[in-house]
């Protein structure tokens, strides 16, 4: 199994158990994803390894990696999230938790990932839980994603070194 379809299969058992699940900051869903691609790579006996918080360029962190056999950047992703501002177990002073300049950031950074570190694919994606952000338009080579069984806008851009079909977070 390739990174890539590792980590969207990872994406899609998180939609479908995304309301089984409580989260409360960005790393919360890192974990989360590391955690079942970790299972998954278990479960194919894939010869990849996760790893989060990866130093991938000079002073730049992903939220998360994957390696190939070669120790090659086969995928990185860069995680924002934004919880339901109706959230009552949040304090409210804490919204937004993310910023629309820090999610193109990412966006950018991503472009980063593949020219200058070398990176095969990456993956910028908002979880916007309460659709604070979902009346923005979607910045250049990204598009909105609706996981309408769990009312959450997902916010996707892909970066590769090669053209490739441009995969979505659900089939």
């Amino acid at each position: 199994m390739k990174a890539e379809e590792l980590f969207l299969e990872a994406i899609n058992r998180l939609r479908k158990d995304y309301n089984n699940y409580k989260f409360y900051v960005e790393r919360d869903i890192v974990l989360t994803v590391q955690t079942m691609m970790n299972k998954l790579i278990d479960q194919y006996n894939c010869p990849l390894q996760v790893h989060n918080d990866f130093s991938i360029l000079p002073k730049q962190r992903a939220d998360l990696v994957v390696l190939g056999e070669d120790m090659q950047i086969e995928l990185a992703v860069e995680f924002k999230y934004e919880p339901s501002h109706r959230r009552t177990d949040i304090v409210p002073t804490k919204f937004p938790v993310a910023s629309w300049s820090e999610i193109g950031k990412d966006i950018d950074r991503i472009q980063r990932y593949v020219l200058e570190a070398d990176a095969y694919i990456a993956y910028s994606i908002l979880i916007d839980e309460g659709g604070h952000f979902r009346s923005k338009p979607a910045f250049q080579g990204s598009e909105w994603i609706e996981w309408v069984e769990n009312q959450i806008s997902i916010l996707q851009s892909v970066k590769r070194q090669i053209n490739e079909n441009i995969s979505h977070l659900y089939y």
